[in-house]
């Protein structure tokens, strides 16, 4: 039987196949935009990944009860079945609509039923250090966004893009058979639990903390969409190197998941998870004045290590305002199911921005992103303020 602490790295490689998909779909946004659709705008080939993005999120609200029912291996099965079965015929589609409902729907409800599982394994089993038990599962979607780029990447000139999508397929089924053998199945209750805790939402907390998962949502994934065009284009970055923006990126979020992860379980998730929120805003109006390579790679370090704290604290802290442990799932798939909405939008919005500009201007893009993340950090200062009131060195 393995311990929560062991059971953390195996959690890692199914997130490698959730979060790794959904934050490196610049590197799809690029592609795209440059080869396969090339004759649709940035707004819609944004709504690939938006979709995908958002119902990984908003069916959590559903797969949170299941999990605390008892039916994770089953979730993980069909999650897995369909994620691989997505990717599989993502492979075979030669129009838009297919891609949104191979690499859209079909990896998105799949992506669904697998996330709540994923982070809930370390959440359950490992209740003194959950801060580092999730940063250390966390890793695993970081190290999903920095291969599967490269594959794609070193692959497609050769085989083309249906044979490289195939290639990763088979990736991703090797890392859920790996852990679909020693994740082990997690007792619950057979009652039937509501999929809306209505009397969460007068806890203010609660409350503020899921309005800043909105917004958080809505526009820190943005750079990780159009850094890889941003690279290309207006920091005249060469072809070879910038369709890594995204691996780089990714490859920094080491560090932002598991330092403020570890720092968690001694100073609380909020405290790390503010700041951290803060930096994001910031960079991301630095952004503006970034035009050349040197200064692009700058800043998407930073600003990988500064957004990796969502995926990796963002459990802890659902988990840190909730008194009640049985309600943790339910209320981790609510404030999923609203930050989704956020998600849905925020990239389509700013490729909108982008194409009102003929594809060459990002100021609205990079504003748009800087001033929805203020908005984030302004509702996570009230959540943090109403669980441990206004002094900053308190735990919370």
């Amino acid at each position: 039987m393995l311990s929560g602490q062991y059971e953390s790295p195996h959690a890692g490689t199914v997130l490698d196949n959730l979060d790794g998909f959904v934050t490196f779909f610049g590197t799809f946004q690029a592609y795209y935009k440059a080869h396969f659709l090339s004759h649709r705008s940035s707004f819609d080939i944004s709504w690939i990944g938006s979709v995908q993005a958002c119902l990984t999120l908003i069916l959590s609200q559903l797969v949170g009860p299941l999990y605390d029912m008892g039916f994770m291996t089953i979730l993980v099965w069909i999650g897995a079945f369909l994620v691989t079965f997505g990717m599989m015929m993502t492979s075979l589609c030669t129009r838009f609509y297919q891609v949104i409902l191979a690499q859209g729907f079909c990896i998105g409800i799949g992506s669904s039923l697998l996330y709540i599982p994923s982070v809930m394994v370390c959440v359950t089993h490992c209740r003194r250090r959950k801060g580092l038990a999730l940063g250390i599962s966390s890793v695993g979607s970081s190290l999903g966004s920095i291969i599967y780029p490269i594959v794609f990447n070193q692959t497609e000139p050769d085989i083309g893009f249906g044979y490289a999508f195939r290639v990763m397929g088979f990736l991703a089924l090797g890392t859920f058979v790996i852990s679909l053998a020693v994740i082990r199945r997690v007792s619950g209750t057979k009652e039937i639990r509501p999929l809306l805790l209505l009397h969460a939402f007068r806890e203010p907390s609660y409350a503020w903390y899921v309005a800043s998962e909105f917004f958080c949502l809505m526009g820190i994934y943005v750079p990780y969409y159009y850094v890889t065009s941003y690279a290309s284009g207006p920091s005249h970055m060469s072809e070879d190197l910038s369709p890594y923006m995204v691996p780089i990126l990714k490859a920094t979020s080491i560090i932002g998941r598991l330092v403020p992860a570890l720092l968690s379980d001694y100073f609380g998730p909020l405290n790390m998870y503010v700041p951290m929120i803060f930096a994001s805003a910031v960079l991301n109006f630095g952004w503006i004045g970034i035009h050349s390579p040197a200064s692009i790679i700058v800043y998407i370090v930073l600003y990988g290590i500064t957004s990796g704290t969502v995926v990796a604290i963002t459990p802890a802290v659902v988990a840190e305002i909730t008194s009640d442990p049985k309600e943790v799932g339910t209320r981790i798939g609510m404030s999923y199911f609203v930050g989704g909405l956020g998600m849905l939008v925020g990239p389509p919005v700013a490729g909108r921005l982008l194409d009102m500009h003929d594809g060459t201007y990002y100021l609205g893009v990079q504003l748009f992103s800087a001033c929805i993340m203020c908005a984030a950090t302004m509702c996570l200062v009230m959540a943090r303020a109403h669980k441990a009131g206004w002094h900053v060195l308190r735990k919370a």
